[in-house]
């Protein structure tokens, strides 16, 4: 986890009015459909917002989770941290009418994409200052269903 000196100072004013951001970096598109863009990059919110470097972050967060797996005292070993993240299967503003999320996951390749995630505290001036929890998670499992889309996430497979 990074935190600068604003996010600290902004966390320390409010904490009431939070956002959880993730960005998902689709690299590989499914050659069936060679008219979409070659890499797609997504970026979800618990809320809609646009951060201050004009980003728009959809809202599609409902929930997730990250765990460090470390026994107590270990020293000697390095343990990949977990995680998770579901999201409302809804129409992003990129779609066509009709498409939703779950159309993605037949449009580009989902397992081994990049994954970020960042606390944003609305009284922020700068995305730079975003709380980055993960950097580089992959997704490693998908379970969709009509409603929801749940992303097992992983740090690194090695």
């Amino acid at each position: 986890m990074t935190f600068t000196a604003p996010f600290k100072a902004a966390w320390a004013r409010s904490i009431k009015d939070v956002r959880t951001l993730a960005r998902i970096e689709l690299t590989d598109r499914s050659p069936l459909f060679g008219s979409l863009p070659a890499t797609r990059t997504i970026n979800l919110a618990s809320d809609l917002l646009i951060t201050p470097d004009s980003v728009t972050w959809e809202n599609a967060l409902t929930g997730g989770w990250i765990r460090d797996r470390v026994p107590y005292g270990a020293t000697d070993a390095f343990r990949p941290s977990t995680g998770s993240l579901t999201l409302v299967n809804r129409r992003l503003s990129f779609q066509p009418d009709g498409e939703r999320i779950a159309n993605l996951l037949h449009q580009y390749r989902w397992k081994g994409a990049k994954v970020s995630i960042w606390i944003w505290l609305m009284d922020l001036s700068s995305f730079s200052d975003a709380g980055r929890v993960v950097k580089d998670f992959i997704i490693d499992g998908i379970e969709p269903s009509e409603t929801e889309i749940t992303l097992s996430l992983v740090q690194r497979k090695d």
